[in-house]
């Protein structure tokens, strides 16, 4: 695990008044942060840069994601839970019972968590008809390991608090390695992880559809936000994000990362509106987790507690 922490920094001046008032959330959560002036920030980080002012969270840590599952999962069985893997939902005949691609599975309450395929189950259920899952893919790449630059811990810019993404950021992991990323690039398919591959009509005519209305709306300024991701897309483009929060970053200190991931962002289809927060929705002898945008995996354990609260009060 790494404890360093992260500091959250502003490009520009216009940044300022959002840092104070994550400052202000922080502390009203309870959060170990405190703001600190270029001084302080060259002793926490040596390479970043900022305006003024930048934010330190004590608190944050890195860890590895498969390391926490395997062991979940070892505390799941030794609790007689089962997992059944390659065995797609074909939809639910009747209330109880799910067919699957290996054939039907009974069930007394169903809990969605499926992700870039929440809605499709939801709506089976007739629950949250009016969201659509939309698919971004999300590209890290990672630090060369000879680049004079350095990073302790986690390296954030001060998020547009208008849309869901956080912006290129650089995190080192628990194994040492530093990734920058990620990107936020729209699919024409849910599991579109390479290329074109997964790319199909239903999902890319849903995909051109919101993203004509979200241009047209130009709700929390969109078209300013994709012409960001946009950009990014390229390494040039990528580049030029990554090197407004560091000193010293070269374009070749950038090697080609992890296999991508897709964020699986809900959209609202009645106000064309990308939702930022968790949604959770009850149906017939079924909960629906709709949306569980970052922190997610941070906050999985008292999320999956407020989730089963909610089920006992049913």
């Amino acid at each position: 695990m790494n404890q360093s922490g992260k500091v959250i920094v502003a490009r520009t001046a216009a940044d300022l008044p959002t840092l104070q008032e994550l400052h202000r959330r922080g502390l009203a959560n309870g959060v170990h942060a405190g703001l600190v002036d270029p001084q302080e920030l060259r002793e926490l980080e040596p390479c970043a840069r900022t305006v003024e002012r930048a934010l330190f969270v004590k608190d944050t840590a890195v860890v590895n994601p498969r390391i926490v599952m395997e062991s979940l999962v070892e505390d799941a069985l030794r609790e007689g839970v089962t997992f059944e893997f390659d065995r797609a939902w074909m939809g639910c005949a009747r209330l109880g019972e799910a067919n699957t691609s290996r054939g039907p599975i009974s069930y007394g309450h169903l809990l969605n968590c499926s992700g870039l395929f929440a809605d499709r189950i939801s709506h089976s259920f007739g629950v949250g008809r009016e969201y659509r899952i939309l698919p971004f893919r999300g590209l890290f790449y990672r630090l060369n390991p000879q680049s004079q630059v350095q990073v302790h811990g986690n390296i954030y810019p001060v998020p547009d608090l208008r849309n869901p993404f956080l912006g290129i950021h650089f995190t080192r992991r628990p194994e040492d390695e530093v990734i920058i990323g990620p990107s936020a690039l729209p699919l024409l398919g849910r599991e579109q992880y390479v290329g074109l591959r997964g790319a199909n009509w239903r999902d890319a005519m849903m995909m051109g559809r919101y993203l004509t209305r979200l241009f047209g709306s130009n709700r929390d300024h969109f078209r300013a936000i994709a012409w960001k991701e946009i950009v990014k897309t390229s390494k040039t483009g990528f580049y030029r994000e990554a090197a407004g929060l560091v000193s010293g970053l070269a374009k070749d200190d950038l090697l080609r990362g992890q296999h991508a991931g897709i964020r699986a962002q809900l959209v609202n289809t009645q106000t064309a509106q990308l939702l930022d927060d968790f949604v959770v929705e009850s149906g017939p002898r079924s909960t629906h987790v709709l949306n569980a945008v970052s922190p997610a995996f941070t906050s999985a354990l008292p999320f999956a507690e407020y989730v089963v609260d909610a089920l006992k009060g049913d």
